[in-house]
């Protein structure tokens, strides 16, 4: 078992950086639009969304993949990747977390479609384990995330 590496640019940082920044402000403004005036820990969500966004600009540009266009933020299908399919990239900061949430899909996916569980470092992105939709919904749910159990064998081969 050997773990893939995407190297990460300055290129990747800064795309994720910005599109990040607009995520956040949309999901403030829509949520100023329904009324909600609940915080909004922007920093917090920004850094979530930039880690992730970090994770799609790597895998995309190394596997000559392709995100839809006209893509609604936080859509279930994050890559496209020839000669392997949809692949939905869900990346941490957190070295050996356990379980890894996984947010339940707002469409039913096609239950052999990827998921990448995916760790970031400012270097570059390292895939931990890969599985099906059908092996996610195998394990517990608490709320909306699924509780991926990662084995240490997994996180034994990734470097921190």
């Amino acid at each position: 078992m050997s773990v893939r590496i995407f190297p990460l640019t300055q290129a990747d940082k800064d795309s994720a950086m910005k599109k990040a920044r607009e995520v956040v402000e949309y999901y403030s403004d829509r949520n100023k639009r329904k009324g909600k005036r609940l915080g909004f820990a922007r920093e917090y969500e920004t850094q979530l969304w930039y880690v992730g966004l970090c994770a799609e600009n790597a895998i995309r540009r190394a596997t000559d993949g392709r995100i839809g266009e006209g893509e609604e933020y936080g859509s279930d299908w994050d890559i496209f990747i020839p000669k392997i399919g949809y692949v939905q990239v869900k990346c941490t900061r957190e070295y050996g977390i356990n379980p890894f949430r996984v947010i339940e899909p707002r469409s039913i996916p096609n239950p052999e479609h990827l998921v990448w569980l995916t760790y970031y470092r400012d270097s570059d992105i390292q895939k931990v384990r890969e599985l099906t939709w059908s092996e996610v919904f195998k394990f517990p749910k608490e709320g909306q995330f699924y509780q991926v159990q990662i084995p240490t064998e997994f996180w034994d081969q990734v470097e921190k």
